[in-house]
């Protein structure tokens, strides 16, 4: 039977965004209105074995790529970023481009690891979140 280990490494930011969104429903979301959003990054990574430090990413080392990003949105209008319709999954997806996933994999492939995929989660709050999630090829 042949297994792949897997291992996944997640990090927590958090940014304060106002946004509206213009739905074709009557909503108080249509309102400027804010989300304290907690965002998590993570890689998921098929191992062999780990590199003598015993990681394939240090969270600092994510840090660098991902907390630019974080600290340019944060206390901004998401709107300004992503449009009229400022959603959850558009904030996701702009993290996407912003941030230099293909540096990440490349750093992370050379320590005896293979991306296999990545995510980012956003929450608007205890009730909604949504997860969007990129596999590697």
């Amino acid at each position: 039977m042949m297994t792949q280990r897997l291992l996944e490494i997640c990090k927590d930011y958090r940014a304060s965004m106002a946004h509206r969104i213009a739905l074709a429903y009557d909503t108080k979301c249509r309102n400027l209105h804010g989300h304290n959003y907690l965002i998590t990054i993570c890689l998921k990574a098929h191992v062999t074995e780990l590199p003598e430090v015993g990681y394939y990413m240090d969270f600092t080392e994510l840090d660098e790529y991902v907390k630019p990003v974080i600290d340019r949105i944060d206390h901004k209008s998401l709107n300004d970023y992503v449009g009229d319709n400022a959603s959850a999954e558009r904030l996701a997806m702009y993290l996407e481009s912003a941030i230099p996933f293909g540096e990440i994999i490349k750093k992370v492939n050379g320590r005896k690891a293979k991306v296999q995929s990545y995510s980012i989660k956003v929450e608007e709050n205890d009730k909604s979140r949504i997860d969007y999630s990129v596999v590697v090829e």
